[in-house]
């Protein structure tokens, strides 16, 4: 079985948890950006919420496996 939890994921994961605080920053600033960052930021955000959640799923089914082994 794959260690989920390996320190180069957690890594990972936290990479994208702050790359996503910075996207939530720049659309919270209040600084008029143009249509298509906007759309730029939005994309990339979801792609980086995809990863978190993969990341997230993983971890919870070897948590799981854990505890019913």
């Amino acid at each position: 079985m794959t260690n989920l939890c390996d320190m180069n994921n957690q890594q990972s994961y936290d990479a994208a948890l702050a790359q996503l605080h910075e996207i939530l920053a720049q659309l919270e600033g209040g600084t008029p950006l143009p249509m298509e960052q906007y759309v730029a930021l939005a994309r990339k955000a979801k792609s980086l919420i995809e990863e978190c959640r993969a990341y997230l799923v993983g971890v919870e089914q070897e948590i799981e496996s854990l505890v019913n082994s």
